[in-house]
């Protein structure tokens, strides 16, 4: 019979063999001395390993070592604004590709659509747009209707004062 690898006999020596290979490694092992010595030295190997590592853990006092983490953890300063904001961006740029990526391409697409309207919405006999202003037409006093024309599309851009100095605007487009 063949004798085992030294990866079989480590695997037979952890019983982490199937029972029909443990069996076939066992029979193997019996009609081998050199197979037999093999597996002694790693029985004895790891009969050591365990009493160093029991050995080396007692002499270690992990007394109060769950309120020293939670202490250093306590201890730590909050993180800033741009930090958050640094580790936000990092994190959804690097795990979520298949979020941003068709988004950043769609949007690409929107905008050059929407920059295209102007030069090829109209037609190929489309003009530039025509704009008049008016100071009445039914509006509150201090406010400016601008109409918009542009081929068969209409609209009307009202920008009224808002009492506070500034000025708020609406855009109404007809076709």
């Amino acid at each position: 019979m063949a004798k085992p690898s030294v990866e079989l006999l480590n695997k037979y020596n952890d019983r982490e063999l199937s029972p029909s290979e443990w069996r076939r490694v066992d029979a193997q092992v019996a009609s081998s001395v050199e197979s037999k010595g093999e597996l002694e030295k790693m029985r004895r190997i790891g009969e050591l390993v365990r009493l160093m590592g029991d050995e080396l853990s007692s002499a270690v006092s992990f007394e109060g070592f769950s309120e020293r983490v939670a202490a250093g953890v306590r201890a730590d300063r909050p993180l800033t604004l741009g930090e958050k904001l640094s580790v936000f961006t990092r994190e959804f740029f690097e795990h979520r590709r298949q979020v941003w990526i068709p988004a950043a391409c769609a949007a690409a697409a929107v905008l050059a659509v929407v920059l295209a309207l102007p030069f090829f919405g109209a037609g190929a006999g489309a003009t530039a747009p025509v704009w008049t202003a008016s100071a009445s037409g039914g509006a509150q006093e201090g406010s400016l209707i601008q109409e918009v024309s542009f081929g068969d599309l209409r609209g009307a851009v009202y920008q009224v004062e808002d009492g506070r100095g500034g000025t708020a605007g609406v855009v109404w487009i007809v076709e």
